[in-house]
């Protein structure tokens, strides 16, 4: 390990000395008494008128290593870093539903059940996995404390110093801490979105983000750079326009502490008496103070504002969908989101439900020619967009929801 040099004055048995420094010829000049005839000429320390003289003591300078140093209490502190994620990784690993339905009844077994078997297998091999690791690392921490003691940890990202650089171990171990703190946080989305299913309409609402998903990865180009800090699932271009597709995002309240640098903000006074007529708006820090629609496509230009084209999952009759569902979402999503400088960033309010017909297609809410696969399109764009469960009876130029995003990509950009 790398350490410090350093010198103390100490008193040492004179039989363990071999070679005295002026410092210690110095302070035996002082100390005579402790001086001894000895025959041993080899290990004696004085030779004065032919006779030998060995010290019973001696205080001389002693070179000491200390590990306390910065390069160590990095290591040290990230070892700590390790322990702390590892348990909470523990604590946060999805945890299997208790009561599942349907389980083996007559031969017939439900997804749910299936699903929730799966996953508490793949689970629990990796919480496995965890326990190994924490173990390992107690080990590292015990074996560190023992061979290089340090006084206190340093956290956080290390400093590549000259030493560390000067030392090939150091310098790899330095580097791979740095790594780890870029790339240190386990994805369980996947696996929550599995462990939250415990109806239809949740488990079409993730067949339609899956579907949109996969979907962009034929129209788009997916070699995208990874944008730095962003909680999209998808990130792609589409004629050198950044298309980054969210999950669920949300959109903060007016006011709401979460909403502090935020790009788009939820606008929309929800009741007659936080109007002007009735007792004013008052900003709100409560949990629900946000609207949060199942699929959202941000698109963004090489340079101008963003656009949204927001997209949600109706497990119903389009008929229904488009009568009932369609208005409420566009003052929600259309009416109720805009940009911090007052824009209207959503384009496109789509819902998607699921259908029988031989053909999927749009029930766009204009009239031709301003409807969306019109020359004539105006924005935003309402309409509820069918999708069949099975796609083997679709026809390549029916107006399947791929088709869909393909026109309204090419409308925006």
């Amino acid at each position: 390990p790398i350490t410090r040099i350093s010198s103390e004055t100490r008193m040492q048995n004179g039989h363990q000395v071999s070679d005295i420094d002026e410092q210690g010829l110095a302070w035996l000049n002082e100390n005579i008494s402790v001086l001894e005839e000895t025959d041993d000429t080899e290990r004696a320390h004085l030779h004065y008128d032919n006779t030998y003289y060995l010290a019973q003591e001696i205080q001389t300078s002693v070179i000491i290593e200390h590990t306390d140093i910065d390069e160590n209490r990095a290591i040290y502190g990230f070892l700590l870093e390790l322990k702390r994620i590892v348990n909470k990784l523990e604590t946060e690993a999805p945890k299997p539903l208790k009561k599942q339905v349907n389980q083996d009844e007559e031969g017939y077994r439900s997804f749910f059940s299936v699903m929730g078997k799966w996953l508490s297998k793949v689970n629990g091999v990796e919480i496995n996995q965890l326990s190994d690791c924490k173990q390992r690392i107690s080990r590292l921490i015990h074996s560190f404390n023992k061979h290089i003691p340090v006084a206190f940890p340093n956290k956080g990202l290390p400093v590549l110093s000259q030493k560390a650089k000067a030392n090939r171990f150091y310098t790899t171990i330095f580097r791979s801490i740095m790594e780890w703190y870029y790339f240190n946080k386990i994805d369980w989305r996947a696996q929550e979105m599995l462990f939250a299913i415990k109806d239809i309409p949740k488990l079409f609402e993730y067949y339609t983000i899956l579907k949109v998903r996969a979907d962009l990865s034929l129209i788009c180009d997916l070699n995208a750079k990874p944008q730095e800090n962003s909680s999209s699932i998808l990130q792609a271009y589409y004629r050198e326009n950044l298309v980054e597709l969210y999950y669920e995002p949300d959109y903060w309240m007016v006011g709401h502490k979460n909403a502090f640098d935020q790009k788009y903000l939820n606008t929309e006074i929800r009741t007659f008496e936080q109007t002007s007529s009735g007792k004013g708006f008052k900003a709100s820090n409560h949990e629900n103070r946000r609207r949060a629609p199942d699929i959202v496509i941000e698109l963004t230009p090489p340079s101008g504002e963003s656009i949204l084209l927001v997209l949600d999952a109706k497990y119903s009759k389009m008929e229904t969908a488009y009568k009932e569902r369609l208005p409420e979402c566009a003052m929600k999503y259309v009416h109720g989101i805009h940009g911090v400088n007052g824009t209207s960033p959503v384009k496109a309010m789509i819902l998607i439900s699921s259908t029988q017909a031989t053909k999927a297609s749009l029930a766009d809410m204009h009239v031709s020619p301003y409807g969306l696969f019109d020359d004539k399109t105006v924005t935003p764009v309402l309409g509820v967009q069918g999708v069949q469960l099975n796609d083997q009876h679709i026809e390549n130029n029916d107006f399947t929801l791929r088709h869909t995003l393909e026109h309204l990509l090419d409308l925006m950009v």
